[in-house]
């Protein structure tokens, strides 16, 4: 019986669009999704804010992805009215402006993407700003990508 190849080159030889066969395993190529809804497995972004003033998070994106969900979970306190969360494609509105005045461990989703701007390209700016007016602003900020053509 041949000897397992590590994880990260089975996961190498995925994104480089080759096949991989182990004891009798075929894992075929990882495509990006395309016109017709076909994809490969989503890219997670996580994104730990403190209790802190007003600040942003930039994640400079390595592919051309979609952001596909936005999910945030209040942690440590009681926010207050006016604090809020939002993910950009640099300054431009991705998700709605999320209401972070919910107690501690409640989660938050985004009610809206905007499909003329959650499209990043290589190189563009994947950007969460936590907004704070008062109370506390922790929370962990969930984004959900997926690759595209």
């Amino acid at each position: 019986m041949p000897s397992t190849p590590p994880v990260g080159r089975i996961l190498d030889q995925l994104r480089d669009n080759q096949s991989v066969t182990q004891s009798g395993l075929t894992a075929a190529n990882i495509k990006d999704a395309d016109e017709t809804g076909v994809a490969n497995v989503p890219i997670l972004h996580v994104y730990t804010f403190g209790d802190a003033v007003t600040n942003s998070v930039d994640h400079v994106s390595e592919h051309k992805v979609r952001v596909i969900d936005v999910v945030v979970v209040k942690t440590a306190g009681a926010g207050a009215g006016g604090n809020t969360i939002q993910v950009k494609n640099g300054a431009s509105a991705i998700s709605n402006a999320l209401d972070m005045n919910v107690a501690d461990q409640l989660v938050v989703r985004a009610g809206t993407l905007d499909d003329a701007t959650y499209v990043l390209a290589v190189g563009d700016a994947l950007r969460v700003t936590n907004t704070k007016a008062g109370g506390n602003s922790a929370c962990v900020v969930y984004v959900y990508c997926i690759r595209v053509s």
